[in-house]
């Protein structure tokens, strides 16, 4: 019982870390496009006259007008002075807001488009001394010629866990998804068997027959 109840507690947290940060996005950008919606409405009912069908109209110019603003910002904290002053705002009031950093490291995450991997899309087996001994992990960031950094989730809590800074040539990729994946870790390795045939055929016996 005491189990069952670990496995339904981390599953909710671990949906909850990732659902929350999207939530959040979609909670502030509809907030921004109804309050731009309020005040368009005069620009909206003008353009009626012309345009039979205007009901998604308001929607759509005020995306357009957010997408905007996201633009003018963005190249305005690109500048020497706007990041300047984005980094006092961020330090001085913005990291001072309860769960600020957590959420803002998550939405980076996801919407980051610099990494050369998505963090956390990649499952891995590795070695982490010199031995044959595996360790399951997630990728979480591979942006490092010689090192790769990883993520090992802790076994029936996958949302507690260690980082390891592993060499790359100790770092054994594999095709099985992270879903399934954090399933081996849930139920505590059981399951774990795709993983090592994966490993097995694909860098054990096609080196031996090579």
């Amino acid at each position: 019982m005491k189990r069952l109840k670990n496995f339904f507690i981390t599953s909710i947290i671990g949906g909850l870390l990732v659902i929350l940060p999207i939530a959040l996005l979609l909670w502030i950008f509809s907030i921004v496009v109804n309050f731009i919606i309020k005040y368009i409405s005069p620009v909206t009912k003008l353009v009626s006259m012309f345009i039979i069908d205007v009901r998604i109209l308001p929607v759509i110019i005020a995306v357009v007008i957010v997408i905007l603003i996201c633009f003018c910002v963005g190249l305005i904290v690109k500048t020497k002075v706007g990041n300047w002053i984005h980094n006092n705002i961020e330090v001085k009031l913005l990291a001072k807001i309860p769960g600020y950093n957590m959420v803002k490291g998550a939405l980076g995450q996801i919407l980051s488009t610099e990494r050369k991997t998505r963090p956390f899309s990649k499952v891995v087996l590795f070695k982490l001394y010199n031995n044959d001994i595996l360790m399951t992990g997630i990728v979480s960031d591979d942006d490092h010629e010689d090192y790769v950094t990883i993520f090992c989730p802790t076994a029936p809590n996958p949302t507690s866990g260690f980082i390891y800074h592993v060499p790359r040539e100790r770092v054994y990729p594999l095709e099985e998804g992270v879903e399934n994946t954090m399933r081996t870790v849930l139920s505590g390795g059981s399951g774990s068997s795709v993983l090592i045939e994966e490993y097995l055929q694909k860098y054990v016996k096609n080196k031996e027959s090579n």
